[in-house]
């Protein structure tokens, strides 16, 4: 009988998988293709025991098997970042397109949609490996090759859900030969990726650009399940779904079949996801997306977030990603302002810290301390372990009782109940010396 532990189904088994995709694309012998566990709620690969030969390849590209910083930041960058909060990079910026129907259909200032338009005008890709919605299915994520500014649009916003994003690497690797291409995707994407790309020449000489998205923690389906029932809406009445819509922060929208929007705040539907965030989102220590070309978050700056302005912060990290940032600049695609890696700081402190050291703690509960090596973590204080408990009890409500409670819930006692998860946030900075700047300045000094 084939031995599980020389496939990615041991990965399954130990539920670290993140359901990118990468293992099904790279598989030699076809051997795995991608299912929506019922159970979880989450994308997982299904192996064909029949096709595979124990060749280890899906554990070699698989980002819940390990993923070792030292090494892959070596072979990206040619060294080990000096900032260990944000990883490497060459400069930051913040800003939007100037592109008036790209900004319509964006998130937080239409940044990645821009520059990958640019990018395709340019001629330096052929193509884009994003995610939109199924035609078929408005609650269900469809990765694939956008060729066109027009396709592009139709991947715009963010989509808090499984995206198996990788799969589609398997038609990059079946593309004609001087074909470039570029990819949009979180952390663990990414991460599978740059995995893939040491094993598999033929997929990094195609593969020119990483966008990667900052990221705090995904959802399972069973989150956007459990949105609709919150406002009484059945899946099957759907026409069309965005979480974010309508401005920034902006609004979660709801569009039914009779033409009927419902829409629900961004703060609710954060507070509401977190309680269906898979395992291993409380385990990855990337908030930033540090392993690829450019990075993308919104920009939670003060002085922004005062104006309700749609703005994105972005972190060229290498020669590809300043270059293209640089040319758009200049054929006024994109309109940035110059920003520091304490601006970064600023806008994501939460993100920091949640992946910097909260996750150090929930990796020492878990005891998955080996997942990521090569990476500098935070050590945990006792009221880390702390709010990675709390966090894990909050995560009773992805079980049906506990779940059908929290529908009932006014959103009022949802906010409260969320509130430990906020306040993680607002210890760090009392612990960094009561003030951000007290923040800024110990990681001045981690810098020299």
């Amino acid at each position: 009988m084939l031995n599980k532990q020389q496939n990615v189904q041991s990965i399954v088994e130990r539920k670290l998988c993140v359901g990118c995709g990468t293992c099904f694309a790279l598989c030699p012998r076809s051997a795995i293709k991608l299912v929506i566990d019922k159970a979880q709620e989450v994308y997982i690969p299904e192996v064909d025991t029949e096709k595979c030969n124990s060749c280890q390849i899906c554990i070699k590209v698989c980002p819940g098997s390990d993923v070792d910083f030292n090494y892959l930041n070596n072979a990206i960058f040619g060294k080990y970042p000096d900032d260990k909060l944000i990883g490497n990079y060459l400069e930051c910026h913040v800003g939007r397109s100037t592109d008036s129907s790209i900004l319509q259909n964006a998130t937080n200032g239409g940044l990645v949609t821009a520059l990958l338009a640019f990018a395709l005008e340019e001629k330096l890709i052929n193509g884009a490996l994003v995610t939109g919605w199924n035609p078929d299915n408005p609650l269900q994520p469809l990765t694939f090759i956008a060729r066109t500014k027009e396709e592009l649009l139709l991947a715009g916003k963010s989509k808090y859900c499984p995206v198996p994003v990788n799969t589609a690497l398997k038609e990059i690797l079946e593309s004609k030969e001087s074909e470039k291409f570029a990819v949009v995707g979180l952390p663990c994407h990414i991460h599978g990726l740059r995995k893939a790309e040491q094993i598999n020449q033929k997929l990094k000489n195609k593969m020119v650009l990483h966008l990667g998205l900052f990221c705090g923690s995904n959802s399972t389906f069973k989150g956007v399940e459990f949105l609709l029932k919150k406002v009484g809406i059945k899946k099957d009445e759907v026409a069309h779904f965005d979480f974010r819509s309508g401005g920034w922060p902006s609004n979660l929208s709801i569009i039914k079949k009779n033409n009927e929007v419902t829409k629900i705040p961004y703060k609710r539907v954060v507070s509401i996801l977190e309680a269906f965030t898979p395992q291993y989102c409380r385990l990855c220590c990337d908030g930033t997306n540090e392993l690829s070309d450019i990075s993308f978050g919104d920009a939670w700056l003060s002085e922004l977030t005062a104006k309700n302005i749609a703005t994105s912060m972005i972190i060229c990290r290498n020669s590809a990603g300043k270059s293209l940032v640089d040319a758009a600049q200049t054929k006024n695609v994109v309109k940035l302002s110059s920003a520091t890696s304490e601006d970064v700081l600023r806008s994501q402190i939460s993100l920091i810290y949640s992946r910097k050291r909260l996750a150090n703690a929930t990796q020492h509960l878990h005891g998955k301390t080996g997942l990521f090596t090569g990476v500098s973590l935070q050590k945990p204080e006792i009221i880390d372990y702390i709010f990675a408990i709390y966090l894990q009890t909050y995560n009773m409500y992805k079980f049906k009782l506990f779940a059908h409670l929290l529908v009932h819930m006014p959103y009022m006692m949802i906010r409260l109940q969320s509130m430990p998860i906020a306040l993680r946030a607002r210890y760090w900075r009392y612990n960094q010396k009561r003030s951000l700047r007290g923040f800024i300045k110990a990681h001045t000094k981690q810098l020299k």
